[in-house]
């Protein structure tokens, strides 16, 4: 038996993007961001106050420590909060409208979000209030925020409807999520004393890692084609029913002879 045909055996097989599922999933991701971008404006305008305080303080003692209004490591991990969760909730919404044969179970990727940045929210907390005197510090803290719990988020996701293939999901997310660090970056350091840092983040997570995670299953499909399918993780059960199904194929051969 082939790894192609044991793997069909054991379970399921890797899914099949075509070149335009690839750039589409990129271009819902930047759908998501258009809303979460707006909801970020809405924040900043009601907070507006606490930002000009604080960038401004920048500008003119630079080096020194900044005048930071102590609730405002609060209003970022808010702004981070509401970007992860509501963005991969609207995300995951959009892949079950377009790719329902895929992602079919909203309800279970709706939990383990909602789970996953509530926990990131309490544990990011302390980062924010260690470094709530400088205010390019808090901004690099909240792009990083945001786009590991995008990046944790949507690999959950992913894991649910398919996790047979949960390391090839891995290293297609990993790949997005390294780029959209580095972009952001290299981008937050021409931008250091500019609110807009905080909109970089969410464009970079939610067009990069949908992006670069359909082009490696559309790339890992390519070596399945071709019998390789060393990413594939069988669970225990579908072990236990291929070995049972091997052991009923040896009982009819002995009978037949």
């Amino acid at each position: 038996m082939t790894n192609k045909e044991n793997s069909v055996a054991l379970g399921n097989e890797p899914h099949n993007n075509t070149g335009w599922q690839v750039f589409a999933k990129a271009g819902l991701g930047l759908a998501v961001w258009v809303i979460i971008a707006f909801l970020i404006f809405i924040i900043l305008f009601l907070a507006s106050s606490m930002f000009t305080q604080a960038l401004r303080s920048t500008i003119n003692s630079p080096g020194v420590a900044n005048t930071v209004n102590p609730l405002l490591p609060l209003v970022l991990v808010i702004i981070a909060f509401i970007a992860t969760f509501v963005g991969s909730v609207i995300l995951s919404g959009l892949f079950n409208l377009f790719y329902s044969n895929k992602y079919y179970d909203l309800g279970k990727t709706f939990s383990v979000s909602l789970l996953t940045n509530i926990f990131l929210f309490f544990l990011m907390i302390p980062l924010y209030i260690l470094f709530s005197q400088s205010i390019n510090t808090l901004f690099y803290i909240l792009g990083f925020h945001i786009i590991f719990a995008i990046f944790i988020s949507y690999v959950q996701g992913e894991f649910v409807t398919n996790p047979n293939y949960a390391a090839s999901h891995m290293i297609g997310s990993v790949i997005g999520a390294a780029i959209s660090m580095i972009v952001f970056a290299v981008v937050a350091k021409g931008l250091q004393g500019n609110q807009n840092m905080l909109l970089i983040p969410s464009i970079l997570g939610y067009m990069f890692i949908p992006f670069f995670h359909a082009l490696w299953e559309k790339i890992y499909y390519k070596f399945y084609e071709n019998g390789n399918n060393f990413l594939f993780l069988p669970s225990l059960s579908e072990i236990i029913a291929s070995e049972e199904n091997v052991t009923t194929d040896d009982d009819i051969t002995v009978e037949s002879n």
